[in-house]
């Protein structure tokens, strides 16, 4: 009886005459404004790190990487690599070996990474197949001669399927000197993998003709692993391709090679969450003003009911099953809304850069005659040079839980003392003033 005297009074407090409490109005929306930046941040920071971390591992660095400190011919390479596909939690290995190029086209030129790949690992591999969009051409070798462009080389040099390009190497001869080897290559594909920092330096060519015309000098060797989970018991896959393992060799896991870029990636989302955190607890702590508006504005109710029986602890606990209501309120508002616009931000973002470009082109149409200047450049939100071309958003529902959570909590915490407060009236001097 007691606890549901506490509940009515909570919900009395919070609801007036079937609407909310006008003083607690401004409280949740205040809440659920803060909440969307937080949500928006932290699901966005996580589908760009997932993004970009996703193509490291599949195409850039694999899950591990074998790197070999003396020259061995493919064959090795390959007995190698099927000894460890047999190892328990390996997927499958790809022989690969790398080196710098110049390419040149159309008086342009730019350095490039050469990376010469199997023929097959297009058709073979999953994570290609999901990161690596073809623009133009295939993903394929005709022949040794064949070559594949990323589009932000292509759009630099000015390229498209056919053309047939110089690329310069370093070569070495019996005696270690070192002379510029030259070779023509022709163009059967451009891709894209969504990301421009990886594009901008990128170009593969056959492994059979990548051993033969990448040398030694300036070049690496490797066995790229591919993991059943990559996120998880990788020091106990690589113990066990360690032993299989030929002296001079090094087993290198993907975090240990990106470890610098994945912890600015995680500092950054961090420092960003912190912030819209700051924003949050400042909403949650201005419930304590609206309740502390309604311990004033019920207190002859208060007075009453401590007079005939109700405990203290009573009134302390509806005031407090008050601010929850008002915090959970806040909370959904705010949560709703938060995961709306964060599984939509591709498609605001590209309305947002279209409006304000509209906006750029008429002040620039307005003001062409006074400044003599042409139109304004683009506005772009969202840069794919520097970002993934579309951000992946997966729901974080641990993230998102305790963001409620957290909120919730707060909402109460902030409450307490107006709670106290009111249930520390007392009823007699109240009594006497009304």
């Amino acid at each position: 009886m007691k606890l549901q005297f506490m509940f009515f009074l909570g919900i009395a407090n919070f609801l007036k005459k079937g609407s909310i409490s006008r003083y607690l109005k401004g409280s949740i929306v205040g809440i659920g404004l803060s909440l969307i930046p937080l949500i928006v941040v932290l699901e966005v920071t996580d589908g760009m790190i997932e993004g970009i971390t996703s193509r490291y591992l599949e195409i850039g660095t694999y899950h591990m990487e074998i790197f070999f400190n003396n020259y061995r011919n493919l064959e090795e390479l390959e007995t190698l690599g099927n000894r460890i596909d047999g190892i328990k939690g390996v997927k499958e290995t790809i022989v690969e070996k790398r080196g710098t190029a110049l390419i040149s086209a159309h008086g342009l030129r730019t350095a490039v990474v050469l990376r010469a790949i199997p023929n097959d690992l297009y058709k073979r591999d999953q994570g290609y197949k999901k990161y690596m969009r073809i623009i133009s051409g295939e993903f394929g070798f005709h022949n040794e001669s064949s070559i594949l462009v990323s589009k932000a080389i292509a759009d630099k040099l000015k390229l498209k399927v056919g053309d047939k390009i110089p690329l310069v190497t370093v070569g070495e001869n019996a005696f270690s000197d070192s002379y510029p080897k030259f070779g023509v290559f022709t163009v059967t594909g451009i891709f894209s993998t969504g990301y421009q920092e990886m594009d901008k330096l990128l170009v593969f060519i056959s492994l059979k003709k990548g051993m033969k015309y990448i040398t030694a000098s300036g070049s690496s060797q490797i066995i790229g692993v591919k993991v059943d989970n990559p996120f998880k018991d990788l020091s106990v896959i690589a113990n066990n391709i360690e032993k299989v393992l030929p002296k001079g060799t090094a087993i290198y896991s993907w975090y240990e090679l990106e470890i610098g870029q994945y912890k600015s990636f995680r500092t950054t989302k961090a420092m960003l969450v912190l912030i819209m955190a700051l924003i949050v607890i400042i909403a949650s702590i201005n419930i304590s003003s609206s309740m502390i508006m309604i311990v004033i504005e019920k207190s002859r109710e208060i007075a009453i009911l401590k007079s005939i029986g109700a405990y203290p602890w009573m009134i302390t606990g509806a005031f407090l099953l008050t601010g929850f209501a008002a915090g959970f309120a806040g909370t959904v508002l705010g949560l709703a809304s938060g995961i709306l616009i964060s599984v939509n931000i591709n498609e605001i973002f590209v309305y947002l850069q279209g409006f304000f470009n509209i906006i750029s082109a008429g002040i620039s149409y307005v003001l062409q005659p006074i400044t003599g200047q042409g139109r304004l450049s683009g506005f772009e939100i969202f840069n794919s040079v520097y970002y993934l071309d579309r951000i992946p958003i997966r729901l974080n529902i641990t993230e998102l839980s305790l963001v409620s959570f957290g909120t919730i909590l707060l909402s109460v915490l902030a409450s307490y003392f107006p709670a106290k407060k009111a249930g520390l009236l007392k009823p007699l001097k109240l009594l006497r003033r009304y």
